[in-house]
């Protein structure tokens, strides 16, 4: 995920009335680990998650 701003991403509280906002949110719950990385025009945002095998 990219986006064009400079400011590091920042999880907003949850509000189910808010429409948007809530990838990170998301991300953060899914994914064992985020990693940001500052680009020349804003910033890109790794999320590593872990695949498991399916159950039996």
């Amino acid at each position: 995920m990219r986006d064009s701003s400079p400011r590091p991403p920042e999880p907003l509280a949850h509000d189910p009335r808010r429409v948007g906002g809530h990838g990170m949110q998301l991300l953060s719950r899914l994914c064992d680990q985020l990693h940001t990385t500052a680009l020349e025009t804003g910033k890109q945002i790794v999320a590593h998650l872990r695949l498991r095998e399916p159950a039996a």
